[in-house]
C-alpha cells in the first residue's frame, strides 16, 4: 500500500513540476524556443535500508520508562520541561518549552534548538556533534516520526511508520534559474524600452507598473499554492525613479557664487534571476517544511497560514492538509544608477543635467524571516558606490570648464 502511495506522491510532484515549468512553443518558422528559465532538479529521493533505519534509531530521548500506567509520553516529557509562552492568537496552537535537563537524555546533543507542542503532537529540535540537526516527534503514546538533516551532505533523512526516505540534495537542489546571457538580453530591451522583443521571450510574465518599472519573473502555473514574491518584492524594496539622495549648493569658482545642486537616485528594472523552491504534496510532514526553509517549528503555523495551508495528523504524524510550493531563498536582480545636477543662471536659468553613473546591476535576497518571506538589498550596484561629495566635486569640475571654455553653460541641458 505504501508503495503505491508513494508511485502517486511521485506522479503528483511530476504533474506539479510539467505544470510550472514553461514549456518550449513554436515560432512563426517553426523554430523551438527554449524557456528563458532553467529548471533544475538534483535531488534524489532513496529508500532507507533496514541498516540504516537501525543506524538512525539512536536519535531518541532516552527517559528511563518513557511510558508508564498513569502519565502519557507528552507528559512525561513536559515534566522535565518549562512552559516559556502559551499560543497567541485564536489560530495559534503552539506552546513553547526549554528544559535544562532533557539534553542530558538526547544522545549525542550539543544543545536543545526548540521544544514545542504543535496541536496534538510535541517536536523536540536540537542538534548533535558535529553539526546535524534532529527533530522527534512525539504523539501522546509513542515517538511518530524523526527527521535528521545532515547541511554538510544537503541530506536528511525521515523516518516515520507510515515512510522512511533518504533526500539528496535536499535544501540545494531545485530552483529556477536564469541565464546570464538571457538576462542581459532583458536588461537591454527594458532600456531600449523594447518591451515586445521582452515579451516575446518564452516562458516569462512581464508586468509593467504605472511609473513605468518593469519586473520580469518566470511564467507559472499550476494547483499547489504558492507565495506572490512579487508581491512581496514591491512591498519591501519598492521601485523608484529620480528620488531626492541629496541636496544643497556648491561654490562655482568661475562664476564666483554658489550653485544650487541636486542627486538622484532611481532603482527600478526588477528581474527574478533565481528561485529556489520546491513543491511539497498534500500528507507532507512539517518537520521536513521546517528544516527546508530553515525556520523554527514555533513559526511553522504563520508559515503556513500565508499558504492558506493547515496542519493535520496522518499516520499519528503532522503533515500539510495540502499541497504548496514554499521557497527557501529568491534573488531579484535591478538596476540602479544615481543623476546629478547643477543650477545654471548663465543661459537656462534652471537645473541642468551634469552627472551621470553607468547603471548597473544590485541584487535583492529572499528568504524566510521570523515567520515570514522578506526580501533586503543585499548587494549594491556599483553606481551606488558614488558619494554626494563625489558626484558634487565631478559635477562642479565639469561645470567650470564648460563655463571657462565658452563663457555660458554649453555642453548641459535641463
Amino acid at each position: 500500500m505504501q508503495n503505491w502511495k508513494r508511485i502517486i506522491s511521485l506522479v503528483v510532484s511530476l504533474a506539479i513540476i510539467l505544470a510550472i515549468t514553461p514549456t518550449a512553443s513554436i515560432a512563426a518558422n517553426t523554430e523551438a524556443t527554449e524557456p528563458a528559465y532553467n529548471y533544475v532538479d538534483n535531488t534524489e529521493i532513496i529508500p532507507l535500508t533496514e541498516d540504516e533505519i537501525n543506524q538512525y534509531s539512536q536519535f531518541q530521548l532516552a527517559l528511563p520508562s518513557l511510558v508508564s500506567d498513569h502519565e502519557s509520553n507528552i507528559e512525561q516529557i513536559l515534566s522535565h520541561c518549562k512552559l516559556v509562552s502559551e499560543p497567541k492568537g485564536i489560530n495559534s496552537s503552539t506552546y513553547v518549552y526549554n528544559s535544562d535537563t532533557l539534553v542530558n537524555y538526547l544522545p549525542h546533543a550539543s544543545e536543545i534548538a526548540e521544544i514545542v507542542k504543535l496541536g496534538e503532537n510535541l517536536f523536540i529540535s536540537y542538534k548533535i556533534d558535529g553539526g546535524s540537526e534532529v527533530i522527534l516527534e512525539y504523539s501522546e503514546t509513542a515517538l511518530v516520526s524523526q527527521t535528521i538533516y545532515d547541511p554538510a551532505e544537503d541530506t536528511i533523512i525521515f523516518i516515520s511508520e507510515q515512510e522512511n526516505m533518504k533526500i539528496k540534495s535536499f535544501r540545494n537542489g531545485i530552483y529556477y534559474e536564469l541565464p546570464a546571457e538571457t538576462e542581459q538580453n532583458m536588461i537591454n530591451y527594458i532600456q531600449d524600452n523594447n518591451f515586445d522583443d521582452l515579451k516575446s521571450i518564452d516562458g516569462i510574465s512581464v508586468d509593467i507598473d504605472k511609473d513605468g518599472t518593469v519586473f520580469v519573473s518566470p511564467n507559472k502555473a499550476g494547483s499547489y499554492k504558492e507565495l506572490d514574491y512579487l508581491s512581496i518584492l514591491k512591498s519591501d524594496q519598492p521601485p523608484y525613479t529620480n528620488r531626492l539622495f541629496d541636496n544643497g549648493s556648491v561654490y562655482c569658482s568661475t562664476l564666483g557664487e554658489n550653485l544650487k545642486y541636486k542627486i538622484t537616485e532611481t532603482r527600478n528594472s526588477y528581474i527574478q534571476k533565481k528561485l529556489d523552491c520546491k513543491s511539497w504534496a498534500a500528507g507532507t510532514a512539517i518537520t521536513l517544511i521546517s528544516l527546508y526553509i530553515s525556520t523554527p517549528l514555533t513559526l511553522i503555523e504563520k508559515v503556513l497560514a500565508a499558504l492558506s495551508v493547515t496542519i493535520i495528523i496522518q499516520g499519528g504524524v503532522e503533515v500539510i492538509n495540502e499541497g504548496a510550493i514554499i521557497a527557501n531563498n529568491g534573488v531579484y536582480t535591478y538596476t540602479g544608477k544615481r543623476d546629478g545636477y547643477l543650477y545654471d543662471p548663465t543661459k537656462y536659468n534652471t537645473y541642468v543635467y551634469v552627472f551621470q553613473s553607468s547603471s548597473s546591476n544590485g541584487e535583492f535576497n529572499g528568504g524566510y524571516l521570523n515567520g515570514e518571506f522578506r526580501f533586503i538589498d543585499f548587494l549594491k550596484p556599483t553606481s551606488f558606490s558614488w558619494t554626494s561629495e563625489q558626484i558634487k566635486a565631478d559635477m562642479i569640475f565639469s561645470y567650470n570648464k564648460d563655463i571657462q571654455a565658452y563663457g555660458y553653460c554649453f555642453s548641459f541641458r535641463p
